[in-house]
Parts: structure tokens; sequence; C-alpha cells
């Protein structure tokens, strides 16, 4: 059976740039007008994200594409590009991400406090109600080592096997039911990448990043997922900051409904009919200027 595809997004605040990491199985555009709508609820408005567009106004938003990944890849994705950008503890996300995360309203100090008294994370998790990779997240953050062996009875064969066959860390840890640190540690033991087993060398990857541009397209012709080439580019000194067109949403000035979704600030001048229009409407999405040529 063919693997759900899904994508991992970003809406950025232009005003303090703090941003919420989201993902979906549906387009880009339909989520962010869900958003968009559930801001509107009062049973909503809570969320830091739909506090954040009822203060600022979503004119002051934008949103774009981070990646594309398979289904369980695409969980583990939203997880570390949370931690990366810091959206959890800065921003506007409410959990640390993956499916079936519930919000977590409890500090790092009360877990911690909690797990030293437990000793173990799957009782740890079930005092919070949460999943074990939220107490894994928590403690690895604050350097608090993480006792795999009270409750972890599973030779490396058997891990490296599992691994093999489902082939991603989540899966795994949960057939083992366990923390994916666990896994993670055990295939370390055994020199085993937790990336996509590449069969091309890193030159030949460099040579065709350098071709492509962009570490998405690099990643798809590779069949691997963008983190390993992005690893692969920076280890060599290469500079993956490219920065790739932003989505572009046109609203009504009055009403503020969505009208239409443009895939760049070019895009969205040439719908427009005139490219040279472009300037204005980058001021507008820099939030520079309100409107621009009748829209926000």
């Amino acid at each position: 059976m063919e693997k759900k595809v899904g994508y991992i997004y970003k809406i950025a605040n232009k005003i303090n740039s703090k941003v919420y990491i989201g993902k979906t199985y549906h387009t880009i555009e339909n989520r962010f007008k869900q958003h968009i709508n559930s801001s509107k609820r009062n049973k909503c408005k809570t969320q830091p994200l739909y506090l954040a567009i009822n203060k600022y106004g979503i004119e002051n938003f934008i949103v774009e594409e981070i990646g594309k990944y398979e289904e369980g890849l695409l969980e583990e994705m939203e997880i570390e590009f949370i931690a990366k950008y810091n959206s959890y503890h800065n921003g506007y996300n409410a959990t640390l991400g993956g499916e079936g995360v519930k919000t977590f309203s409890y500090s790092d100090k009360e877990v911690i406090e909690k797990y030293k008294e437990l000793e173990y994370i799957h009782k740890t998790a079930e005092y919070f109600n949460c999943c074990r990779n939220t107490i894994c997240s928590i403690l690895k953050r604050n350097s608090i080592r993480i006792k795999h062996a009270h409750y972890f009875n599973y030779s490396d064969e058997e891990v490296i096997e599992k691994y093999a066959e489902l082939k991603y860390l989540k899966k795994t840890a949960e057939y083992f039911d366990c923390c994916k640190d666990t896994i993670r540690e055990v295939l370390k033991r055994s020199n085993i990448k937790t990336d996509y087993r590449l069969k091309y060398t890193e030159k030949e990857i460099i040579v065709k990043y350098k071709e492509l541009k962009f570490v998405n397209k690099t990643a798809k012709y590779f069949e691997c997922c963008e983190k390993t080439i992005r690893d692969i580019l920076n280890k060599n000194g290469i500079d993956t900051n490219i920065s790739k067109p932003k989505r572009v949403v046109k609203l009504d000035k009055n009403t503020l409904k969505i009208l239409e979704f443009y895939d760049s600030i070019s895009d969205a001048a040439r719908k427009l009919g005139n490219i040279n229009k472009s300037s204005h409407i980058s001021q507008v999405c820099k939030g520079k200027r309100k409107t621009a040529y009748g829209y926000k």
C-alpha cells in the first residue's frame, strides 16, 4: 500500500518573527484557511497562534512550505522543526509536535522532578498523560540522562532487524514501546545512520545540489529526506540558506477574505498583469505597506 505524503509548513509573524510549525496531509492553502477560520471561533481563540492572528491581523502572517515527507517521517520532522525554530517555547506551537500529541501545559521542572521520582520514561508519560517522546524531548534539552536500561530488554540485533524492516525511528520505537532516543543509541552503537541509507557519495550529492540549487529538489532526486542533504552540505561548508519563493495570499482589504494564493511575489505580480508591480506587493508582505493595488 502506497504511503501518504504530507507537508511541513511554517506560519510566520512578519512583525515579531515568531512562527508556528504544522503538518498536513492536504494542501497548505487549505490548512491555512482552516487556521484562519479557527481563529474566529471562541473555543479556539485561546490557542497561541489564534491569539496572535487576532492581535496582529492575518495580513501580518505569511505561510510557506518547509518540506514534503511520507507518513511516519512527517511526524518526526514536525517534532524536529518545532525544536529547530524553538516555536514551542518562543513561538506559537502549543505542543512539541508529532501525531496525536496533546497540549502540554506542564513546566520542564515539573517533568524532571517527576521523572527523578518515578525513574521510568513510560511511568512519567503516563503520569502526565502524554507520549514518551514529549518526556524524552524535555529531558534531552535539559541534559538529563535517560535511563534506558531500566525498561528496555531487547538485543541490539532485534532492534537493528526491526529498524531495517520499518525504516523509521518513530515506528521502531512504537514497536518496542520505548523512546526514539533508545533506538537511536542502539543504532549508533552499530554505526547505523538513522536517516535513509544513501547509495551515493557526498561528492555526488554536492554536485547535484549545485546543479539543482535547492535542498528539497536534491532530496527528491536522491529519494531521501531534506535533513540528510542539509547535514552533508553543512558538513562540507556549503551554505544551504538559499531563500525559496514565499507563497503570497491575496486578501480583500475590507473583509480580509482570502481571494487567491500565489506561488511567489513575482507570480502574484504576473497574475495582476504587470511584473513591475512586485515591489509594492513585496512591501506589503514585509509589513511596510498596508495594501497594494486594492488588496491586502
